[in-house]
């Protein structure tokens, strides 16, 4: 056992209880005692390293969920000491380093179960987190929300009030006349502009960011100051900060298959993606319309 700190955790470690097969090759697992105290970390083990540390044939364990509460004063006389040394001078990851490293030396780490958590870690879990804050299942997220436009709806009053230069009609007006459908789970940003005849769904819209009319968003996630192109049509997909998406009637962009899009990328209208990963800073030059 580690000397000279005091009897509490050092460590706390945010915990929810899932099925083996779902921690497998994805998540790090603690194995811990009947008070909490954490007696070993395994990152990411396979389904028989589960099965042999815990036994039973699909076990619930407790599963990291990457929130961490330190003892700031424990980890600087640490390094001070040059306990990290080693890993510092390579690498020093929570998981695959730190944490199994803490508790073969005896550190006092707990495990402190939660209800849930979000797993951010790929295009896919990103979006269905989003999707799951913006739906309530996370009710303290919520409560961070500013009141309601509608019913699981959030728009900032900036957006809301904003008159287009085209119609010279406000977002809620437009709502209102049934000019632009938000859908459940939508939740926009500062200074959002908003075109006719668009629809949003379980989607959450940054700040400053353009959306041109008869677009389609359906479970995207867009990051500040994007511009999505007329008819547009994103579904399941993350859009970077400053990315523009060209698009019109006649060669509308369209993308899904929890697509991800880097930052300020350039795509040109008719682009079709699916399940694509695109670069910061790439351009793609789209295609012309086919000629009738």
């Amino acid at each position: 056992m580690m000397t000279g700190y005091h009897v509490g955790a050092v460590l706390t470690v945010g915990s929810v209880r899932y099925p083996a097969r779902q921690v497998a090759g994805k998540y790090g697992m603690m194995v811990r005692d009947e008070n909490g105290w954490c007696r070993r970390f395994l990152e990411k083990p396979s389904l028989p390293t589960i099965r042999t540390a815990v036994g039973g044939h699909d076990p619930l364990v407790d599963t990291n969920a990457g929130l961490y509460l330190i003892d700031c004063r424990f980890f600087r006389q640490l390094l001070a000491t040059g306990g990290l040394v080693g890993m510092l001078s390579s690498r020093l990851d929570w998981g695959g380093d730190l944490l199994p490293w803490l508790i073969a030396k005896g550190a006092p780490v707990l495990s402190w179960p939660i209800e849930r958590f979000g797993d951010l870690g790929s295009p896919k879990d990103y979006l269905q987190t989003v999707q799951s804050v913006l739906s309530g299942d996370y009710p303290d997220l919520a409560k961070m929300l500013p009141a309601p436009f509608a019913d699981d709806v959030w728009v900032h009053e900036s957006t809301l009030h904003h008159r287009d230069p085209a119609t010279g009609l406000t977002l809620a007006d437009k709502v209102r006349a049934g000019l632009v459908d938000l859908g459940e789970g939508v939740r926009i940003g500062r200074d959002v502009e908003i075109g006719t005849g668009v629809r949003i769904v379980n989607s959450d819209i940054g700040d400053s960011v353009d959306v041109g009319h008869n677009a389609v968003l359906h479970g995207v996630a867009i990051m500040d100051g994007a511009m999505i192109g007329p008819y547009a049509r994103l579904t399941d997909t993350y859009v970077g900060t400053m990315t523009e998406l060209a698009s019109t009637a006649g060669a509308p962009t369209v993308t899904d298959g929890y697509t991800a899009i880097g930052d300020g990328v350039h795509i040109g209208r008719g682009t079709r993606l699916n399940g694509e990963n695109i670069a910061p800073g790439t351009t793609i030059t789209g295609c012309e319309p086919l000629s009738a």
